[in-house]
């Protein structure tokens, strides 16, 4: 029997598990057409905020010539963060708050909102961190999302001077500066289609999402529907219902990734819009199908697609980051993973953003921590900050020769490439036996000082070296042999792998 490493955490019926895939798991990485047992990469810390207060926000302004700021609001102070160990405080705001942002690229600036609706909508235009002016007179205006579609900024889930989770208010056409709280759309005093206009959900449930979804503006509402946003104008836009069932929880569980949109459900279901809206409410659309177990009872999570990498990350909680490859959604295959951490931040994040990496031009998930601290997955250091080792281990299905009584005499070879020095620990727990065999082997990197000379380089017969004398070991395949002690009708295999290393 041969193993292989493709597949992701399964945690269905142990009849419906695939070889490839793993029934207990974490800290693996997957990807398409890859068979080896990888583990994810460390995550680097990046910088900590001046005031190491709760981060509750990430802010990122990329103009049209290019050009890069990015914000980090920590506690009551938003910062300018250059990436690094530079915090220069730009603004105060409560401290609670939780700041989002999205781009008016027309205007060459940031709309900024609250998911606590404690500060006021705000700008940000590279330089100035201001209240954004809304042509509201006095009324103060917040809100907890905004999006930009068909040339307006929409902010929903807005208060001003009442609070109204279940209203959206429009600007006016290629104005986000100029807002309507008395009109709504369809108003007979309109007449070009341009005006601003608020809008509230049919159900009258609060917005708990929004998003565009192929051209299509669509909302979430709390234990209610998703509707869809129909019309061009002042003069037309209406919402229709998308998905009437949708049971919509959480407050950051909706987001687009490329050519779907998640969210969360009741039970802490994952479903994915496209399967709905093609065939309805089927089991297709619920991706957390594989992984019931550890989503089982969740209320929320912070939703993050890594365009560049395909994946899209669920901060769940204290070492519960589940991690979805999305191109291994379309195979038959589980594509999922689940990344802990023995590093005192646990991936507890308190926001995350997908950003361009400040003064760069690569762009990766960042997130931070309750002590203001900011970090980056996909990171370059050794282990997890401070050299944490990352626990990397998977669990097999039962496995078992049908036409064989009883295993016994187990032996086999592992197959690796030398990358570093690490041990592979595989324990063995017999079926009836109730024991567990432990067989340790050490997977080896190249020798130290490995010049890989070669004859016609630097080496030559009858120099400083002999003929033929070195060669590249670093990721040459090699194989080391096991045979675990015990027996019995079946057995699980786990493996796992804890070292800062790559293997």
């Amino acid at each position: 029997m041969e193993i292989i490493f493709s597949g992701g955490l399964n945690e269905q019926d142990d009849t419906q598990v695939k070889p490839e895939e793993c029934t207990q798991g974490y800290n693996f990485e997957l990807s398409l057409g890859n068979t080896h047992f990888k583990p994810r990469l460390p995550f680097d810390l990046k910088g900590t905020a001046t005031n190491a207060a709760s981060g509750n926000g990430l802010i990122q302004l990329i103009k049209n010539d290019n050009t890069e700021t990015t914000l980090a609001q920590a506690g009551d102070t938003v910062y300018l963060w250059d990436g690094a160990s530079t915090f220069t405080s730009k603004g105060t705001i409560t401290a609670t708050s939780k700041l989002r942002d999205v781009t008016w690229s027309l205007g060459g600036y940031s709309v900024i909102t609250d998911l606590m609706k404690q500060t006021v909508v705000k700008k940000w235009d590279g330089t100035t961190f201001s209240t954004l002016t809304t042509g509201l007179g006095g009324t103060a205006l917040y809100a907890k999302y905004g999006l930009v579609h068909l040339g307006r900024m929409w902010l929903f889930n807005v208060k001003a001077g009442t609070d109204t989770p279940h209203l959206m208010v429009a600007s006016a056409f290629e104005n986000p500066e100029s807002y309507n709280t008395s009109l709504r759309a369809k108003d007979s005093s309109f007449t070009t289609g341009n005006e601003a206009f608020y809008m509230v959900t049919p159900d009258l449930l609060p917005i708990t999402g929004a998003t565009v979804f192929m051209g299509i503006l669509i909302v979430s509402t709390e234990n209610g529907r998703i509707w869809k946003l129909t019309g061009t104008s002042s003069l037309d836009f209406a919402w229709t219902p998308l998905y009437s069932g949708s049971s919509a929880i959480g407050t950051e569980t909706m987001a687009n990734i490329g050519n779907d949109v998640v969210y969360m459900r009741n039970g802490g279901v994952i479903e994915a819009m496209r399967s709905t809206q093609d065939y309805g409410d089927v089991k297709n659309d619920d991706l957390s199908r594989w992984i019931s177990i550890t989503t089982s009872g969740l209320t929320d999570a912070i939703t993050v697609y890594d365009q560049e990498r395909q994946k899209v990350y669920f901060f769940a909680g204290a070492n519960k980051l589940l991690v979805f490859f999305k191109h291994l959604a379309m195979t038959e295959l589980s594509p999922w993973s689940v990344y802990k951490t023995d590093h005192t931040s646990s991936f507890a994040a308190t926001c995350a953003k997908y950003m361009r990496d400040p003064g760069t031009s690569t762009w990766y998930v960042f997130w931070a921590d309750s002590t203001g601290k900011i970090y980056r997955m996909e990171g370059e250091g050794t282990g997890d900050p401070s050299s944490t080792a990352i626990n990397a281990s998977r669990r097999t299905k039962y496995l078992y020769d049908k036409d064989v009584e009883e295993l016994s005499f187990v032996s086999g070879r592992v197959e690796y490439k030398r990358i570093a020095d690490c041990d592979l620990l595989m324990d063995f727990e017999w079926a009836d036996d109730y024991s567990i065999a432990r067989c340790t082997v050490p997977l080896e990197g190249p020798p130290v000082g490995d010049a890989a000379t070669y004859y016609g380089g630097s080496a030559y017969y009858g120099g400083a070296f002999y003929y033929n004398t070195g060669f590249f070991y670093a990721n040459r395949i090699s194989t080391k042999g096991f045979s675990p002690v015990g027996r019995g009708p079946g057995v699980y295999l786990t493996t796992t792998v804890q070292s800062t290393q790559e293997f």
